[in-house]
């Protein structure tokens, strides 16, 4: 077993691809770190979801951690180049824009609406539907109406019900 992760890129022609010796190293040194975030960010998020649902630990599968916990919770960055006009919206040239990979991972056409997805006792957390507001008086209303409404009935966050006066409703047992 060849444990030296350096050795093909080292070896390699790289000159031919026009790359530099020094940007060769910076590419072989970070082989034994690339998956350190993935795997810290992981094990974080399966213990924390393992303490709030101890009947899922029996069932649960390693491919959920990373669905629920992604380490990249955005996409691809990208930059409108001219003005967009996404249904009654225009998205400005110059704007940035990310995709929410995260939500992705929250379907509940495709998970269902549990917290998560191993337990036989489903939290129904608030399904969040995403508003494209320009920043105009629209935008201000809209987050000052969702500012009083959780002021008044507090909100979901990570499945559990939060009261208006920080007190948690119904958490893990």
């Amino acid at each position: 077993m060849d444990l030296c992760f350096a050795r093909d890129p080292v070896e390699s022609n790289y000159r031919e691809c026009r790359l530099k010796e020094e940007t060769v190293s910076w590419l072989a040194s970070a082989v034994p770190e690339a998956g350190s975030e993935t795997t810290a960010s992981a094990l974080n998020g399966l213990i924390r979801y393992l303490g709030m649902f101890p009947e899922a630990q029996a069932r649960a599968h390693e491919e959920e951690m990373l669905r629920l916990c992604p380490v990249a919770t955005t996409g691809p960055r990208r930059m409108a180049d001219g003005d967009v006009k996404y249904r009654d919206f225009v998205i400005p040239k110059g704007t940035i824009l990310l995709a929410n990979l995260n939500a992705l991972h929250w379907d509940p056409e495709r998970f269902g609406v549990t917290s998560c997805p191993a337990t036989t006792s489903p939290l129904a957390p608030a399904v969040a539907t995403p508003s494209i507001l320009e920043r105009n008086p629209a935008r201000s209303r809209l987050i000052q109406q969702s500012w009083e409404q959780a002021q008044k009935d507090g909100y979901i966050l990570r499945g559990v019900h939060v009261d208006a006066d920080g007190g948690v409703r119904g958490g893990a047992k």
